[in-house]
């Protein structure tokens, strides 16, 4: 043992002080995707909502989501920030949608199984992954 009375332990990385730049660092492609995602659901909501103005407040919440999923991954598998919960759970949703729409006759417990294996494997996969790159 050390002269200090404890086991020799190898100091965690300090974690990252600035968000990891985008591979477009100079132009803010994720923020105007925010942006103008959130422009077109008041544009949609404005035109009379879902009778009329549903596919634009589907566009403006398609750009958000994409616009989130890139920030997350980003932030996450740079180790600057977790986002286990998030990821996991619009894969379960990417996942839940495919399958319901190959075919539409499974239901029930089979899918919540189906999509809690999912949820399960990435969550830990990713905290796994977020640790390393901590």
């Amino acid at each position: 043992m050390p002269a200090g009375g404890s086991a020799s332990v190898p100091a965690p990385r300090a974690p990252r002080r600035r968000p990891p730049r985008a591979l477009w660092h100079p132009v803010p492609l994720t923020e105007l995707g925010f942006v103008f995602g959130g422009i077109a659901v008041v544009v949609g909501v404005m035109r009379g909502g879902i009778d009329d103005g549903a596919v634009a407040i589907g566009f403006g919440l398609l750009l958000i989501t994409v616009a989130a999923i890139e920030l997350c991954a980003r932030e996450h598998l740079c180790g600057y920030r977790s986002h286990v919960v998030l990821l996991s759970f619009l894969a379960v949703v990417a996942v839940h949608t495919v399958v319901v729409a190959a075919d539409g006759s499974l239901n029930g417990p089979g899918l919540l199984v189906t999509d809690g294996l999912v949820f399960g494997g990435l969550a830990w996969w990713l905290r796994r992954a977020f640790g390393v790159l901590r």
